[in-house]
C-alpha cells in the first residue's frame, strides 16, 4: 500500500496576478523536512523523494516543442506525468482573459491546473491553467478539446520579481 503524505501547511499569500492567475504563497517551516507517512516501497527496495529548485524557461516556446505536464489529475494521491507537444502561442482568448498563453496539445484534468508544464530538459516553461472547451461557450471540465492553456514562466518570473522577501 502507498500512503500519499496530504500534510498541509499554513500558507498566506504574499503576492498575485489576478489577469495570468498565478499566486505565489509563503509557508512557515520546511515542506521537504522529515515526513509522516510510511515510506514508498516496491518490494525490498524503500524509495526517497529527492527534490530540487526548478529551472525556470522564460523564453516562449516553438510550435511542436515536446513538452510534459506534470500534476495529481482528477485528485489521485500520485503524481502523473505525460508527454504533449506546443500547439501554439495565443493572445486573447475568450475564456482566459486578455494576455498572452501557450497551448499545449494533451488531455489536462482537474488537478493537474496549477503544475508545471517542462520542456524536455527539465526547464519549466509555464504553469497549467486549464483545458480549452471542445466547443465556445461550453464547460472546459466537461467537454475537453485536448488542447491546455498554460501560462507562460516569463509572468511567474515578474511576479517572483515583485517579492522582496
Amino acid at each position: 500500500m502507498i500512503f500519499a503524505n496530504w500534510e498541509g501547511f499554513p500558507a498566506k499569500v504574499v503576492a498575485k496576478d489576478e489577469i495570468n492567475d498565478l499566486a505565489l504563497l509563503k509557508i512557515d517551516g520546511n515542506p521537504f523536512g522529515p515526513r509522516k507517512s510510511m515510506p514508498f516501497k516496491i518490494g525490498d527496495k524503500v524509495l526517497t523523494a529527492h527534490y530540487k529548485q526548478a529551472a525556470l524557461n522564460a523564453e516562449l516556446p516553438e510550435a511542436g516543442l515536446k513538452i510534459l505536464l506534470a500534476g495529481y489529475p482528477l485528485g489521485r494521491p500520485y503524481p502523473v506525468v505525460q508527454e504533449g507537444s506546443v500547439a501554439s502561442v495565443a493572445h486573447s482568448l475568450p475564456e482566459f482573459g486578455p494576455t498572452l498563453k501557450i497551448l499545449i496539445s494533451t488531455v489536462a484534468n482537474p488537478g493537474n491546473s496549477g503544475g508545471p508544464v517542462l520542456d524536455l530538459n527539465g526547464k519549466v516553461i509555464g504553469i497549467l491553467e486549464g483545458a480549452l472547451p471542445s466547443r465556445p461557450g461550453h464547460d472546459p471540465a466537461q467537454a475537453q478539446s485536448g488542447i491546455a492553456v498554460v501560462v507562460p514562466t516569463h509572468f511567474l518570473l515578474e511576479l517572483m520579481s515583485s517579492v522582496h522577501d
